[in-house]
């Protein structure tokens, strides 16, 4: 702008499904009000923005930066938002074609379909300008793309700075060459931020401009596995049993990634039986082709390879992977998973510690995995065979074993420990010796930063956790021991300090502490873990920001889960139905044939016990923008119950059978939001859920045997709308089986 011209600033920030800005500027003596809707999340986080000569101090967001957008998670809701638009920026990142590409081939035609202005005025843009030798569109393709869709074009650097104002600057003065552009639109931008129940601050602007921006952003993680079948790698040196490792590891490869990358994984199954990855935790946003269970994908068969590519969209946390079906989880395949705040985006809740550690714990059974399966495929005995061990990273307590886990940390420094339970049957208490662990994440959710002796991890649960290291210079034993069964198996490890000469002592793992039998513990703690709504996760605004303390529920379930004589073999079920999985995956017959031949849709009875036990594929509808409740009962065992696709907001706990008046005890201010939550033997767990996420999504337990012999069903979440950005089509490599081989 030029110099002299005064730009009167301030921000009003609402959260939203999509977020928007209102920015006040004034321009040749007019003073103006821009609606600018973002339809994805804000970026780079700078402590002022120059504008023209003047300061505005403070926290305050740089106008390009907040505009990443054309993110498939809000594609559900953009349409509205292009209607009655006076402008829109399409912005794409010049060195990454496929953000070009994405803008040629999805955004440019959505922007042509659904905005009814058509005299809207269009910028074209290119980011990352600073970064030119690293180009990979060129100026004049730019050029040749803005021309095409009728769209002015330049090229800037949110980094830098350089252009952006320009950006801006030129859309405004081309919308006020446009009167008939100012007669439409006041009353359209308004109108939609009353629909969203927003109530933006009276103004004395002269015009209200609704400017829309759209970007493709993130990288893209390319990974080749090699999955097979070893020996060598069993934490039983004598034992004939087969582990599976990735590229000859056990655990396998770290999945190192950052919000909003894409990652590929290329699996080549080694093995000499079908194979399926699932990724716990994250939640595929709108593309529920990439899950890996048996109901979206057809296996990858022995010698053969298929290419995962997913989305991590708007999700930080420790999580993990496994192999998904036929049993195999036992024989091990698991592997860490970080997403990691883009911390130029979000401030994280806690310094940075001096180093993270992947402790991935869980039970190990001696026999083979095919022994197992077989039993639990014709001998109810199966099901009261205990794991023989507890192992940390795939290696057997230090005690029983020369090679076990150990990490080395610096005395006076703090480190984090992303932990989940891998195993397939124990919860476990995991704690570490003379240190205390400063609790502050579980499943992409920032929790209230409380202090613990010791946690219970439930299968399937992820936690991190800081723990510093403020003990004399010694070794010291990291600790996990099963919970609410009678065994005395132990998970030993050392955390070693650097300058230690002080070995850890056999003589202090001792007792049972807490007390492994008593529920009460584990009940309190996991009432006192609570979500931060103050601090941001995947985006720069309060967790908080979005709430159950005032939701309409549209659905609810009570599943019970418990064991049942099903055609003469003991079964797990849920409301006495034993999944059965079909041979063709239940994504697959939707896409192909509207789910014909292969389920009959709303025939589980999501409310009621069936009067005898059954077989059944089970899948029912879960309404789309519905909030559901479910409501898991538990006659057995301690179990765990996991939804792909979605976090649970858990709500309520209880002992015996649960009933509509205990709504009443729900804690609805601040309930941890996770995807996997533990049910107390003889007891009820209460979580709610909003189904914004279209597709057929597994409902689980996480206790190996039991999701094996029946403990599962489906929800099927549908939106008739075709447009793929608002669910994902099938991939260009999808794979047939069953009826459509």
């Amino acid at each position: 702008m030029k110099a002299g011209v005064g730009v009167e600033v301030f921000y009003e920030v609402y959260r939203l499904w999509v977020d928007f800005k209102i920015k006040m500027v004034t321009i040749g003596g007019k003073r103006l009000k821009l609606t600018i809707w973002d339809t994805a999340y804000w970026t780079n986080l700078v402590p002022r923005v120059v504008i023209d000569e003047y300061s505005c101090k403070g926290m305050v967001w740089s106008l390009l930066d907040q505009l990443l957008a054309g993110q498939e998670r809000f594609g559900t809701l953009t349409s509205s938002y292009y209607r009655g638009a006076h402008g829109i920026i399409l912005v794409y990142d010049v060195t990454r074609r496929e953000t070009f590409t994405s803008l040629s081939e999805v955004w440019a035609k959505e922007v042509e379909l659904y905005s009814t202005n058509h005299e809207c005025i269009k910028i074209l843009v290119g980011n990352k300008l600073d970064r030119d030798s690293e180009r990979a569109v060129t100026r004049e393709e730019g050029m040749a793309l803005a021309e095409e869709h009728k769209c002015a074009f330049l090229e800037c650097s949110a980094k830098t700075r350089e252009n952006v104002h320009q950006c801006f600057k030129d859309l405004i003065l081309k919308i006020l060459e446009v009167p008939t552009l100012l007669e439409k639109g006041s009353a359209v931008g308004k109108k939609q931020i009353l629909q969203q129940k927003q109530i933006c601050k009276e103004s004395k602007s002269n015009a209200l401009f609704t400017v829309f921006a759209i970007m493709a952003n993130g990288i893209d993680i390319f990974m080749d596995w090699n999955v097979s079948f070893s020996k060598s790698s069993s934490p039983f040196l004598t034992a004939n049993q087969r582990v599976i490792t990735i590229n000859g590891m056990f655990p396998g490869p770290l999945i190192n990634a950052t919000t909003d990358d894409v990652i590929h994984v290329n699996v080549f199954n080694f093995l000499d039986e079908p194979l399926l990855f699932t990724w716990n935790g994250i939640q595929q946003r709108l593309n529920s082709w990439q899950d890996g269970v048996s109901g979206t994908n057809c296996p990858i068969l022995p010698t053969a390879n298929w290419t995962y590519v997913f989305l991590i969209k708007d999700q930080i946390g420790t999580f993990f992977y496994f192999p998904s079906i036929k049993f195999l989880k036992a024989a091990g395949g698991y592997g860490p998973i970080r997403i990691n705040n883009n911390m130029n985006v979000v401030d994280v809740p806690f310094l940075k510690p001096e180093a993270e550690f992947d402790l991935l714990i869980g039970d190990w059974y001696a026999a083979d995995y095919r022994y197992m399966r077989n039993m639990l495929e014709h001998n109810e005995s199966a099901y009261d065979v205990l794991p023989a061990t507890i192992l940390m990273n795939g290696k057997a307590p230090c005690l029983d074993s020369l090679v076990y886990e150990s990490f080395t940390v610096e005395k006076g420094k703090t480190y984090m420990f992303r932990i989940s339970n891998v195993g397939s049957t124990l919860s476990l208490n995991f704690q570490i010796e003379n240190h205390t662990m400063l609790l502050v994440e579980t499943e992409g959710s920032y929790t209230n930063q409380i202090t613990l002796n010791s946690l219970d991890i439930h299968v399937g649960q992820s936690y991190s956790v800081l723990v510093t290291a403020d003990q004399n210079e010694a070794d010291f034993y990291m600790v996990a021991r099963p919970k609410f069964v009678d065994t005395s198996i132990i998970g030993l490890g050392v955390l070693h300090y650097s300058s230690s000469t002080t070995r850890a002592s056999r003589s202090r793992v001792v007792g049972h502490e807490p007390d492994v039998f008593q529920p009460g513990f584990s009940i309190h703690q996991a009432i006192s873990i609570r979500w931060n709504l103050t601090a941001g996760a995947a985006r720069p605004v309060p967790q908080g920001s979005f709430n159950v303390t005032n939701v309409t529920l549209s659905q609810t379930f009570i599943l019970q889960s418990s064991r049942a004589e099903v055609n003469s073999l003991q079964r797990f079920v849920v409301n006495n139905i034993s999944y059965q999985t079909p041979y063709t995956p239940l994504k697959l017959a939707d896409h192909l044939a509207n789910g014909t031949s292969v389920y009959k849709l709303d025939s589980f009875p999501i409310q009621s016990v069936n009067a005898e036990a059954a077989d059944g594929i089970s899948v029912v509808t879960g309404n789309y923008r519905g909030w559901l409740e479910i409501v898991f009962e538990n006659t057995y065992d301690i179990d765990s119950w996991h939804l792909d696709g979605y976090s649970f907001f858990v709500v309520g706990y209880g002992n015996g059978n649960w009933t509509p008046s205990s709504r009443e005890d729900y804690n609805i201010i601040d309930p941890i939001v996770r995807s996997t939550i533990q049910v107390y033997p003889a007891g009820w767990t209460a979580v709610y859920v909003y189904l914004d996420n279209p597709g057929m999504w597994n409902l689980r337990s996480q206790n190996l045997m039991k999701w094996y012999m029946g403990e599962e069903l489906y929800i099927r979440v549908y939106d008739a709308d075709p447009n793929p950005a608002k669910e994902q089509p099938p991939p260009d490599n999808l794979l047939r089986c069953g009826i459509f081989k």
